[in-house]
């Protein structure tokens, strides 16, 4: 796993609790590029416990901590690492000659699919 060294986004340690300091969950045992790459559009990401990902566009409302880790493999029960998300540099723009409008991928990661296709509306291999 890739372990975060980004002293120069991090925010710091900050407690957590139920409801959530950070809304949105989006996984658990995630890279830190992945969580980053998640958390587009929110001001802030928190990586907790096994690699959980959330985003929000605010943080602190438990207050601080001391107990993070965030540089190791387990980051800690009920404690968040406050990053600022930065803006996204893998966005691929397309446009298409019935629309001028342009359409933005967003890579979200790697996902087994099967004949009954994960995506709906997607087609069969070779047609």
């Amino acid at each position: 796993c890739t372990l975060p060294d980004r002293e120069d986004i991090y925010v710091g340690c900050y407690t957590d609790t139920l409801p959530r300091d950070l809304p949105v969950w989006i996984g658990a045992e995630m890279s830190f590029e992945v969580c980053m790459k998640s958390c587009a559009g929110f001001k802030y990401l928190g990586w907790q416990a096994n690699r959980n990902c959330m985003c929000g566009d605010s943080y602190g409302k438990y207050g601080t901590a001391s107990t993070c880790q965030c540089g190791a493999g387990y980051i800690g029960a009920w404690v968040n690492c406050i990053y600022e998300v930065t803006p996204r540099t893998s966005t691929i723009t397309t446009t298409t000659t019935t629309s001028a409008a342009p359409y933005h991928a967003i890579y979200l990661g790697c996902y087994k699919d099967w004949y009954d296709r994960d995506l709906p509306g997607a087609g069969t291999f070779g047609s």
